[in-house]
């Protein structure tokens, strides 16, 4: 590795520990998971989503559609950050982002969007996720592992963060949040009641 690790921008770093596979040599020094749920909280709040740890008996969302996260850990607060960003924005109005059930979902809901875009957005949303975790100095290492970017993926890191830097996601490498991209409450789409 030519370049000291603390030179590098969060989107280089995550590259490097996915592609030179020395995950030990990353994120030395994680925040603790106390800090590491306050700081994916004040993300949440950032964007401009209620997030909630939620208990082990949850049975709803993990993205209500209506501004609200529930999630179990801090890595798993900062994924569905990066969903509703990533997210069309008609879709950040629907529950799990109109993807419908995924593998760690609590309630079922039907998806709005073919299996191949559902697959195309939660790649985008695991790799911006991890990014974010490496901006605000979390324990990405084990979410590189854990989402199985250490096994070769298709598509591959580099063909994703592509993806990312179209939707302009990234300043000089570091995450960013459009002026665009937050929750407000006056853009949801009202729901037309039929007549009686």
């Amino acid at each position: 590795m030519n370049k000291p690790l603390t030179k590098m921008t969060p989107v280089r770093l995550v590259l490097s520990a996915i592609n030179d596979k020395h995950l030990d040599e990353f994120d030395s020094r994680p925040l603790s998971d106390s800090c590491a749920w306050l700081v994916a909280h004040g993300l949440a709040r950032r964007i401009g989503l209620r997030s909630y740890q939620a208990k082990k008996d949850h049975k709803g969302f993990q993205y209500d559609g209506r501004g609200r996260i529930w999630a179990s850990s801090a890595s798993d607060l900062v994924h569905e950050c990066a969903h509703f960003l990533v997210a069309s924005p008609k879709h950040r109005y629907k529950a799990e982002y109109g993807l419908g059930t995924g593998p760690e979902l609590w309630s079922s809901c039907q998806a709005l969007v073919n299996s191949e875009k559902a697959d195309s957005d939660e790649g985008l949303a695991s790799l911006f996720g991890i990014i974010w975790e490496a901006e605000l100095r979390m324990g990405y290492a084990e979410t590189i592992v854990k989402h199985s970017w250490d096994c070769n993926p298709d598509p591959g890191p580099d063909l994703v963060i592509r993806r990312l830097r179209r939707l302009k996601l990234f300043v000089h490498g570091h995450p960013v949040i459009p002026s665009d991209s937050r929750y407000k409450q006056q853009d949801q789409p009202k729901e037309v009641v039929p007549p009686r």
